[in-house]
């Protein structure tokens, strides 16, 4: 298992100090996904411009994803 972080952005950056173990990248982008999605249900405007930066043990953006309703994915 490898641990991914997922830090909360917009102009600035809410860090993931702990972390979650994923298999692989593909699983993290999974569950970046669905916190996206949840966050886009139960959310208002408050989430216009935020995103889900995914990073790696080294620090390294591994994927990003938007966080609104009709939420899109973006590869890094």
């Amino acid at each position: 298992m490898n641990r991914f972080y997922f830090h909360l952005s917009n102009h600035t950056m809410i860090k993931d100090c702990r972390g979650d173990e994923c298999r692989t990248v593909e699983d993290a982008r999974a569950l970046a996904c669905e916190v996206a999605a949840e966050l886009a249900r139960s959310r208002g405007k408050e989430i216009r411009g935020l995103f889900i930066r995914v990073t790696d043990g080294n620090g390294k953006e591994v994927f990003r994803t938007a966080v609104a309703k009709g939420w899109r994915e973006s590869r890094v």
